[in-house]
C-alpha cells in the first residue's frame, strides 16, 4: 500500500471515528520515514505525523502523547520546507502551549504557521490558524498583540470558494472593531455571520469558537446577557462534542461574565467548573492511571489466550495444561499487582511522614549547610548566604512568579556574582534550588492543612507559592517529595 493510499484511510477513519485504524495506518506511514525519500513522499510522512499528534491532542485529549509527534512533524516540515507539514505542526503545537499556559510561544507558533500560509496563499491554513489564535488571544485580553495578523486577514484575498474563508475575513475585521473599542459593533458582525461558518470538517468546533467569540465581544460592550447566552451556546457545543479545551476556556470567561452582570453564585460554579475541567486536562498522565491501563491490557489478553485454549480443549490434552498454566500465570499476576499496589501506598505514606517532617525541620532551621573543607574565602562567603537564606525564608517576594535573583540582590544588598558563589560553595546548590525549597515547603503545609486542601485546588495553591502552570508546580513537587500534590493530599487525610 502506499503512502498516499495509508493516509487517505487515515484520515476515512478518523473522519468515521475509527481512532485504532486510523493511528494504525499512520503509524505505517511513519515507520517508511527515511531521508532518501522524494519530496512528496516525505509530505506525506510529515502528515501522518501530524494527524497522529491531531488524534492524541483533540481527540483522546492527551497533550503529551501528541506533542513528539507533532514536534517531530515540525523539525520535517522545516527541514525539507513543507508548508503543510510546517503549518498543520505548528498550530496543532501552538494549541499545546496554549493549554500550558505558555503565551508567548503559542502566540509565536500560530503567527509563524499563519504567515506560512498567507506567502503560500494556503486558504485552509490561514482559515485554521487564525481562529485559533484570534480565539487565544481574546481570552487573555490581548488582541493588541495580534494586531498585524488581524490587519493581514481582513485584507486577504480568499478564494471564492475557500471554505470558512468569507467567516474568517468577517472574523478578522470585528477583532479590528474590538481593537478600536468598539465592542458592540463587533458583535453586531459576528452574530450575522454565523451562517458563514462552512468549515469542510470539525463544524462543531469552529462553532464554539464563533459563538465564544461573539460572547466575548457582548460582555465587553455592556451587553451581558446576551454575552451569556452565547456564551453558553458555545459551552453546550463544546460539551456535546467531546471538546474539554474548549469548554475549560468558554466557562472561565462565562464565570468573568456572570461576576461582571453581578451573579456571584452563577461565577463561582462556572469558575469551578473552569478549575475542574482544566484539572482533568492534566491529569491524563497520572502514574495509576496508567498502570491500571497496563494492568487491563495483561489481563485481557490473558482471558483470550485462556477463552481460546478452552475452545480447543477437546482437540488436545495438551491444552487443558495451557489453560492451567495461563490462569496460574493470570493468579500470580493479580498477586503481584496487589502486592506491587500495597508496595506503592505504602510507599507513598512513608514519603509524605518524612515530608512532613522535613517541613517541620525547614520551618525551625533556614538551611542545612553541607560540610565540605575550608575555603580560604569561606569566613567572607557565610555572613553573605545567613543573609540569603534570611531574606529568602522571611520575604513573601519569594512566593512571587517574577522572583529572580537580581531582586533578592536587591532585597539584601548583596551583588548577585556575591549572592551565586556563596550558595553554590556553602550548600553546592543554586537558588532556585532553595527557591522551589522554600515554595515546597509552604506548599506542603497547605496540601497538608484539611481546611485549606478542601477551600483550595491545587492550582491555586501552585499560584499562592509562585507557580504559574499546575504542571510545572506538579513536575517540582514531585522532585522535591516523591509524591504528586493529588497524592500527597490523599496521604494528608489518612489518619496517622
Amino acid at each position: 500500500m502506499t503512502l498516499k493510499e495509508l493516509n487517505g484511510r487515515g484520515w476515512k477513519s478518523i473522519r468515521n471515528n475509527d481512532l485504532d485504524s486510523a493511528a494504525a495506518f499512520y503509524a505505517i506511514s511513519i515507520s517508511r520515514y527515511s531521508e532518501s525519500l522524494p519530496r512528496d513522499e516525505m509530505e506525506r510522512v510529515g502528515i501522518a505525523f501530524v494527524n497522529t499528534g491531531y488524534i492524541w491532542l483533540f481527540i483522546r485529549n492527551n497533550p503529551e502523547q501528541a506533542y513528539p509527534f507533532l514536534n517531530t512533524a515540525l523539525s520535517i516540515g522545516k527541514l525539507h520546507d513543507l508548508p503543510a507539514v510546517k503549518i498543520g505542526a505548528g498550530e496543532n503545537l501552538a494549541k499545546i502551549y496554549a493549554d500550558y499556559n505558555n503565551y508567548p510561544r503559542a502566540v509565536s507558533l500560530y503567527s509563524e504557521s499563519l504567515n506560512e500560509a498567507v506567502a503560500r496563499n494556503l486558504d485552509w491554513g490561514v482559515t485554521m490558524t487564525f481562529i485559533d489564535m484570534l480565539s487565544l488571544a481574546a481570552t487573555n485580553d490581548r488582541l493588541d498583540d495580534i494586531r498585524r495578523e488581524i490587519a493581514t486577514v481582513a485584507g486577504y484575498d480568499f478564494d471564492a470558494e475557500a471554505p470558512m474563508g468569507a467567516y474568517c475575513r468577517a472574523a478578522a475585521r470585528a477583532a479590528q472593531q474590538m481593537l478600536a473599542g468598539k465592542f458592540a459593533d463587533a458583535a453586531a458582525l459576528l452574530e450575522v455571520s454565523t451562517s458563514l461558518v462552512d468549515p469542510q470538517y470539525d463544524r462543531e468546533r469552529y462553532l464554539a469558537h464563533h459563538w465564544f467569540l461573539a460572547g466575548f465581544a457582548n460582555v465587553r460592550a455592556g451587553n451581558y446577557r446576551r454575552g451569556i447566552d452565547c456564551l453558553k451556546i458555545s459551552r453546550r457545543m463544546a460539551a456535546e462534542h467531546g471538546l474539554p479545551d474548549m469548554a475549560q476556556t468558554v466557562c472561565a470567561t462565562l464565570g468573568a461574565a456572570y461576576m461582571a452582570a453581578d451573579m456571584p453564585d452563577s461565577a463561582h460554579i462556572t469558575r469551578y467548573d473552569a478549575l475542574r475541567i482544566r484539572d482533568s486536562l492534566f491529569n491524563t498522565g497520572k502514574y495509576d492511571v496508567i498502570k491500571d491501563l497496563e494492568s487491563e491490557a495483561v489481563l485481557s489478553k490473558m482471558k483470550k489466550e485462556i477463552t481460546d485454549a478452552r475452545a480447543r480443549e477437546e482437540k488436545s490434552r495438551t491444552v487443558v495444561l495451557v489453560v492451567s498454566v495461563a490462569a496460574a500465570v493470570a493468579l500470580a499476576l493479580l498477586a503481584l499487582l496487589l502486592f506491587n499496589n500495597r508496595r506503592l501506598k505504602a510507599s507513598n505514606r512513608e514519603l509524605f511522614v518524612k515530608n512532613m517532617e522535613l517541613v517541620a525541620v525547614r520551618d525551625s532551621a533556614s538551611m542545612e549547610r553541607k560540610d565540605k573543607s575550608p575555603r580560604n574565602h569561606k569566613e567572607e562567603l557565610e555572613p553573605v548566604l545567613e543573609k540569603v537564606t534570611e531574606a529568602i525564608y522571611s520575604s513573601p517576594e519569594v512566593f512571587s512568579p517574577d522572583f529572580s535573583l537580581s531582586r533578592l540582590s536587591e532585597i539584601t544588598g548583596i551583588k548577585t556574582q556575591l549572592i551565586s558563589q556563596a550558595i553554590a560553595e556553602l550548600t553546592d546548590k543554586n537558588l532556585s534550588s532553595l527557591v522551589a525549597e522554600r515554595r515546597i515547603n509552604k506548599a506542603c503545609r497547605l496540601l497538608a492543612d484539611p481546611e485549606s486542601a478542601c477551600r483550595l485546588t491545587v492550582e491555586s495553591i501552585a499560584e499562592s507559592v509562585g507557580y504559574k502552570s499546575r504542571t510545572h508546580f506538579s513536575n517540582v513537587f514531585k522532585t522535591h517529595t516523591g509524591l504528586t500534590p493529588t497524592e500527597f493530599i490523599r496521604q494528608a487525610r489518612i489518619a496517622p
